[in-house]
């Protein structure tokens, strides 16, 4: 039983196997050679995902532009020319590079630039979902969801990433939260824990 491994690449190989009498000494008249071919299939993947692990929202300013790094990867076996295309977008969105070659297993990073329009206002925001498609096999696609805001004076913007833990009593638990910055500055911040009640409102805690 021959096996490919996950990363195997497409093409075709050869394996030669050679037997031969383990009782007889001479190796020259009792050994013997099998060539055996194996095809491995084209399998086509595409994934995209903004590069070094950055957020899928940014800012921008009203009428300026921001840019994503955009990591294109080919999860195929075989080097693959991806096509890249945004929709859903209203503000004005482009790629350093249409089309991106790369090969099997590999990424390329892609700059997308997106340019804010003159009348927005802050706190707006613009949705746009990039899709890569393989020109090996049309079916073959990936997708990315981004979304830029309109950066707003001094402000943030706090989303809890689980809105619910469960603990027994005494417990610890924790909530993790995701904060966005929507200014085009830097800014000190600090979060204050309101009070909350167990049962009713009289039992804080």
């Amino acid at each position: 039983t021959i096996e490919a491994t996950e990363n195997a690449l497409y093409g075709t190989f050869n394996v030669d196997i050679r037997c031969r009498d383990k009782e007889n000494n001479d190796d020259e008249e009792n050994k013997q050679f099998i060539s055996l071919t194996i095809n491995v299939n084209e399998n086509a993947e595409v994934s995209i995902v903004v590069a070094d692990e950055e957020s899928n929202e940014g800012s921008v300013d009203i009428g300026g532009e921001t840019t994503y790094q955009i990591k294109v990867r080919n999860d195929g076996n075989r080097q693959d020319t991806i096509n890249l295309e945004s929709s859903l977008n209203n503000w004005e969105a482009s790629f350093s590079d249409n089309s991106v070659t790369v090969d099997a297993f590999s990424s390329q990073i892609v700059t997308l630039t997106i340019e804010a329009e003159d009348g927005v206002d802050y706190g707006e925001s613009d949705d746009l979902k990039i899709t890569g498609t393989s020109q090996n096999d049309g079916n073959a696609q990936g997708t990315l969801d981004l979304t830029t805001y309109v950066r707003v004076y001094y402000g943030i913007e706090l989303t809890p990433t689980s809105t619910n833990v469960a603990g027994q009593p005494g417990d610890t638990v924790i909530f993790n939260f995701k904060i966005l910055n929507k200014w085009s500055d830097s800014i000190n911040y600090e979060i204050v824990k309101v009070d909350m009640y167990q049962g009713t409102p009289d039992n804080t805690v």
